[in-house]
């Protein structure tokens, strides 16, 4: 069922503007499911990651993560939907949680995988969110240093 037009500052739009907007950025930043709904942002990092489904145990590494899952580098194809168990390894912990794959490698990034969890504890959630605000922090450091670099070579000449 389609819902109806919705109208904004005498716009009127066939879709909501909060779907207009995840689809406008999602295709600015090249995301392949444009309507997916993330409830938190994904940080990159690149972690390791233990993987055991009903099919086998592997190790891996994260591409990204958020409070809310991840996406993962897989050399097997898993379906959307397969359901796995994940140890992540944190720089002072490993939090165990339940996931599920959310969308399988695309053509264009074959081994990647993204997955949503869907049984983090408290003490895992807390220790998750330390190390995304830090990973953001380190992240907000270094494009700060090399616009401030950038900055002092483009500098004019006085």
């Amino acid at each position: 069922m389609r819902e109806p037009p919705v109208a904004s500052e005498g716009n009127s739009f066939s879709q909501p503007s909060s779907w207009l907007q995840r689809t406008w950025v999602a295709e600015l930043l090249g995301d392949d499911d444009a309507t997916e709904r993330r409830r938190s942002p994904r940080v990159p990092a690149e972690v390791h990651v233990e993987v055991r489904w009903e099919g086998g145990r592997l190790e891996t590494t994260s591409v990204d993560l958020s409070e809310g899952g991840a996406q993962i580098r897989l050399p097997k194809t898993m379906r959307k939907g397969e359901r796995a168990e994940l140890c992540v390894c944190l720089p002072w912990c490993m939090i165990e949680v339940g996931a599920q794959v959310t969308r399988k490698a695309s053509p264009k990034k074959k081994l990647h995988h993204s997955v949503r969890f869907d049984s983090l504890s408290a003490g895992d959630r807390e220790a998750l969110e330390c190390f995304l605000k830090q990973q953001l922090t380190r992240t907000d450091r270094s494009r700060t240093s090399g616009a401030s670099f950038l900055n002092i070579i483009n500098a004019p000449e006085v």
